[in-house]
């Protein structure tokens, strides 16, 4: 994430953005109409930041556009002093500190705003989500603490530390503690459980005292998050940032798309209003000679209908135009949603991996998926302690297969087939001895084995014809995303 964000203080109402990978460029966003309190980017979407001013409003940034995505704000709120991102992938929640003693919590993708949280009985400083422990934290600038539940939003604990003009607040991300600073010093606490014994350290800042003391939450007991591996996290947040990437570019195409087909109806309403208007005119041609009276009133409706034939061929020609727009659009967003969808690697195993992971490739476990590989089941660690089906594509009369030529023929297609109705390609195994596909197992078993009954867990089932004709329908869709990605 290659970005610094900097703001004036008392001055400008500009966030400046600084992009260092290239030769630090300075980019203005522009949005607020007062002073700037605070910036905070998301945790893990690194697009997205997020800012607060005197005028009474937050604003969730989108740094790829360089505009402003979302704006939050309800009738009363006053100045927000702190806001903070939650730091899970799958809650797209916001937390933030008013002057009038609230908290809000907001989905700012929804920009609405889902929790007031009340308690305070001075302005609230600093407040955050903590980064593995199932709370919310406030802070008021008269030392009063709130732990608020981040599921229901209900008042957990709460504590007066005694440290006066609170202006800053922040956890530690390896353990239960959080520093809060003001007055001339800081303060450390731990959040423990009721009935916990916490020892109490003092240090020295200056001439200052400080004190480390338990906070301690009534309903905290069991319920402590798994901290998550530093590998497995980055591999998570790629993953998220790929299939929101692609979600994303899929959304835009589809509305061009929509868009196009929308201007060609209408081009096509416009054609043939056209050709209605020549036959009327040569069919009245053809008619005996009318009243003056008549004659009159038809010349003036003759001049309406050329003056607005105009005005509907000028439309015609910009449709045409935009058109041609659209159509380069779609072509850079496919580019676009291909280049994402290449950037998706697979994990690469070794022979000795998989032959640990299917018992050396056991007979008993074997699938009936064709005569030319064999398939079998294994359990591997990587893959979460799943199913996975081990596809080998050489035996002992067959010769090996090149390295270069089994990625760029067969793993670098297989890895961009992307659709809710094929396997996907979880890993490859290049070794010199025997090449091998590790593709996601489906644990229903197949269609074919669904409609045979055959063995397996779908032995015995019977599928209603209404079932099957939506699985034709979803096996054609894949057939043709098949042909279309050939």
């Amino acid at each position: 994430m290659p970005y610094l964000l900097t703001s004036q203080t008392y001055s400008a109402r500009n966030i400046t953005l600084w992009r260092w990978d290239q030769d630090w460029k300075e980019v203005g966003l522009k949005g607020h109409c007062g002073e700037i309190y605070r910036v905070v980017f998301h945790p893990t979407e690194s697009h997205t930041f997020a800012s607060t001013s005197e005028h009474k409003t937050i604003k969730i940034w989108d740094i790829e556009e360089e505009c402003v995505a979302q704006t939050l704000r309800v009738y009363g709120m006053q100045s927000c002093r702190s806001i903070d991102f939650c730091s899970e992938p799958e809650k797209t929640l916001l937390v933030s500190g008013h002057d009038d003693g609230l908290v809000r919590v907001w989905d700012y993708e929804e920009g609405i705003c889902t929790a007031k949280l009340q308690g305070h009985t001075d302005g609230v400083s600093t407040c955050f989500f903590h980064p593995h422990l199932p709370y919310i934290l406030s802070a008021s600038k008269n030392g009063e603490i709130r732990l608020w539940s981040d599921t229901d939003f209900q008042l957990a604990s709460s504590y007066s530390c005694g440290l006066q003009n609170v202006v800053a607040g922040a956890p530690c991300k390896q353990s239960n503690m959080l520093v809060l600073g003001g007055g001339g010093g800081f303060l450390v606490l731990e959040i423990g459980t009721m009935g916990e014994q916490k020892k109490t350290e003092k240090f020295k800042v200056g001439e200052k005292r400080v004190r480390t003391e338990p906070l301690v939450s009534k309903g905290f007991e069991g319920s402590r998050r798994k901290a998550i591996c530093p590998t497995e996290d980055i591999e998570r947040k790629i993953g998220e940032e790929v299939a929101r990437t692609v979600s994303k570019w899929k959304k835009k195409i589809d509305d061009v798309r929509t868009e196009e087909e929308t201007n060609e109806r209408i081009q096509l309403e416009a054609e043939m209003a056209q050709q209605q208007e020549e036959e009327r005119q040569e069919l009245s041609k053809q008619t005996s000679p009318e009243p003056e009276e008549e004659r009159d009133s038809e010349a003036n409706a003759h001049q309406l209908s050329d003056e607005s034939r105009t005005k509907l061929l000028n439309r015609i020609r910009q449709l045409e135009s935009e058109r041609a727009n659209f159509k380069q659009s779609i072509r850079e967003l496919e580019d676009r949603l291909e280049n994402a969808i290449a950037a998706r690697e697979v994990r690469e195993f070794s022979l000795n991996e998989l032959k640990e992971a299917t018992n050396n490739f056991d007979t008993t476990q074997k699938l009936n998926d064709g005569d030319c590989c064999c398939c079998v089941l294994g359990e591997k660690k990587e893959c979460n302690n799943t199913l996975v089906r081990v596809k080998r594509l050489r035996h002992a009369d067959m010769q090996a297969i090149e390295h270069s030529k089994f990625k760029t023929e067969i793993v670098d297609r297989l890895r961009k087939l992307q659709h809710p109705h094929l396997l996907t390609l979880v890993g490859v195994c290049y070794d010199s001895e025997e090449a091998c596909l590790v593709y996601e197992h489906m644990a229903n078993g197949s269609v074919k084995d669904c409609i045979a009954r055959r063995e397996g867990p779908s032995r015995g089932l019977v599928l209603p014809w209404r079932v099957r004709f939506r699985v034709m329908a979803d096996v054609a869709r894949a057939v043709s995303f098949l042909h279309s990605n050939s």
